[in-house]
């Protein structure tokens, strides 16, 4: 699998392939000027995982660059810090890296494996499948017009509250690793929500060649958060995927089993349109995030 997916798909010859995946996080764009380093090391980290999770891999491996325009010895331990602690969380090794002058920005790769021929696409989906997503969006976006404001803890105590907290769970974003693996063999194509949710089905409908409708009343928003503005919010980093009807049961059991929340928002549909039903009317093709 090569470029167009969440990450490629490499073939070495065994009964498992390597799954690659590389982000580039930018200050002033990716991450809010002067903020903790800690945290935009865990954040860089966390969101390339996101992506080996999108795929039902396991990540295993990390390498990171860093520039910055001056050398900070008290900067540089932080970052290190939050990288290593992210990492350590998901048994990930960082097995190499760089480091040069210019405007602050990171690059991540990370390396995941999957058993041969079971990594989840973006462009399986089939007509009349569930749509799911886990957990709830719109948090992270709310954090930023809230001007993302972290709590002066350290991490062990921030990681404690990033489900509550919003602007936790923007810089600490819950990458779905287990949940990835568990839908092995259920889910019929995964994408992670880090443009948008309706922004990332739209990437998720155009690579499988269909369409897709989702209630507006049953997506799981950030606490009272407008739902019309969280389906259009980004950097959530759940889980957004499609499977059979018939897997609902079994995907509602290991929902429980994994301690993750679950909610089936819609269905794929034919055609090319990816619509929203809820009390305004209908609402197409809604905007996310974009890149340039």
């Amino acid at each position: 699998v090569g470029p167009g997916d969440d990450a490629a798909v490499l073939s070495t010859g065994a009964d498992e392939q390597l799954v690659v995946t590389t982000d580039v996080l930018i200050e002033g764009t990716h991450f809010p000027s002067g903020s903790r380093s800690d945290l935009i090391g865990y954040r860089a980290i966390a969101v390339n995982l996101s992506d080996i999770a999108a795929m039902g891999a396991e990540p295993r491996f990390l390498t990171v660059a860093l520039t910055l325009d001056q050398i900070d010895d008290e900067w540089v331990k932080g970052f290190a810090k939050g990288i290593a602690f992210c990492a350590s969380k998901y048994g990930v090794k960082i097995v190499g890296g760089n480091i040069a002058r210019g405007a602050l920005s990171l690059a991540v790769t990370a390396i995941g494996v999957v058993p041969t021929g079971q990594c989840l696409l973006r462009s399986t989906a089939r007509i009349d499948d569930d749509i799911y997503v886990t957990g709830t969006i719109g948090a992270a976006s709310a954090a930023v017009k809230d001007g993302v404001k972290v709590p002066p803890l350290e991490l062990n105590e921030l990681w404690s509250r990033r489900v509550d907290d919003m602007s936790c769970r923007y810089f600490m974003p819950l990458p779905r690793v287990q949940m990835g693996v568990a839908l092995r063999g259920l889910a019929s194509a995964a994408i992670d929500i880090s443009d948008g949710l309706m922004a990332d089905l739209g990437h998720l409908t155009r690579s499988s060649g269909v369409g897709a409708e989702i209630e507006l009343d049953r997506v799981p928003v950030w606490k009272s958060m407008d739902a019309e503005i969280a389906i259009e919010a980004s950097d959530d980093y759940e889980l957004l995927f499609t499977a059979p009807a018939k897997e609902a049961e079994r995907i509602a059991e290991m929902a429980v089993r994994i301690g993750t929340d679950i909610t089936c928002i819609g269905k794929v549909t034919a055609g090319e349109s990816v619509a929203v039903n809820g009390e305004v009317g209908r609402i197409d093709s809604p905007k996310g995030y974009r890149h340039f």
